[in-house]
């Protein structure tokens, strides 16, 4: 059980540690050319998310955030469905558990990069913010899957497989 858990946190981590490289990377595009779960997007979403919700409060920017969550409400609430969904069909008894840990781990992870990346960080979630506020409301999950992608630096049709390794 204990290495379960312990080789979780790893992937977690590095699934977490390259979020850096997404703000450098710039605009991307929506289009993902292979095919990909919804729950790989929904995971994806989800990392998104707390990489934004992170910054804005570490870089005071939380009206950003707020458009964000106002302009992709819908997107938002329907990803978070099939991410819980997934951990229920997953974990069964333990799913609230293992979601809220899972989602505290990627918050933590943002925080740590913050740290690492000193007085650049919030110039560079600041172009972050602007790339994913200029996206109409169905682009978000094509992005949110190339921000997992560069974030581990795999190919966008490898994303699916990262993703999925959340949940082993």
């Amino acid at each position: 059980m204990k290495s379960k858990s312990v080789a979780r946190s790893v992937r977690v981590v590095a699934v977490a540690l390259t979020v850096g490289g997404m703000v450098l990377a710039g605009p991307v595009s929506a289009e993902v050319a292979c095919k990909t779960s919804k729950q790989t997007t929904a995971l994806a979403v989800r990392t998104l998310q707390s990489d934004l919700m992170v910054a804005a409060l570490s870089c005071n920017i939380k009206s950003q955030y707020n458009a964000f969550a106002t302009k992709f409400q819908g997107t938002l609430t329907s990803n978070g469905k099939v991410l819980k969904a997934e951990f229920d069909k997953r974990f069964g008894g333990k799913a609230t558990q293992r979601l809220t840990t899972y989602v505290t781990e990627l918050a933590n992870q943002a925080s740590q990069r913050m740290s690492t990346q000193g007085s650049n960080y919030c110039a560079e979630v600041a172009g972050l913010f602007q790339n994913v506020l200029a996206l109409q409301p169905a682009d978000l999950d094509g992005y949110a899957r190339t921000h997992l992608a560069v974030m581990n630096g795999v190919e966008e049709c490898a994303v699916e497989s990262v993703a999925m390794a959340t949940f082993n």
